[in-house]
């Protein structure tokens, strides 16, 4: 089975059958939140603490509610409660990461 078309995709792309630019903000935003959604599932399977496995889960399911919130769903959105839970979870998480970098 072919995975290419050869044909380009002349920097399109379709989200919920919404054609846009490669570059569009919106489009931006989802593909990042994808990626990082991406790599909280890796990460997520290399965990052995059961209960950092269950907080990535909840974090990448709020991530994939703020995705559809950008979309446009109707039928989702941010609560007030999913921006307590992160800002505690950066709170309480921050001391055992250390400072951020800020050149990497």
């Amino acid at each position: 089975m072919k995975i290419y078309t050869k044909a380009g995709d002349s920097g399109q792309t379709t989200f919920g059958g919404c054609e846009m630019n490669k570059n569009n903000p919106t489009a931006e935003a989802i593909g990042t939140i994808d990626e990082l959604n991406s790599q909280l599932g890796v990460t997520r399977y290399h965990i052995l603490n059961n209960e950092l496995q269950n907080l990535l889960l909840k974090i990448q399911n709020d991530l994939f509610v703020i995705g559809a919130v950008i979309h446009g769903a109707k039928n989702q959105k941010i609560t007030e409660t999913h921006i307590q839970l992160l800002e505690a979870l950066k709170e309480n998480h921050a001391s055992q990461v250390g400072e951020t970098p800020i050149v990497f």
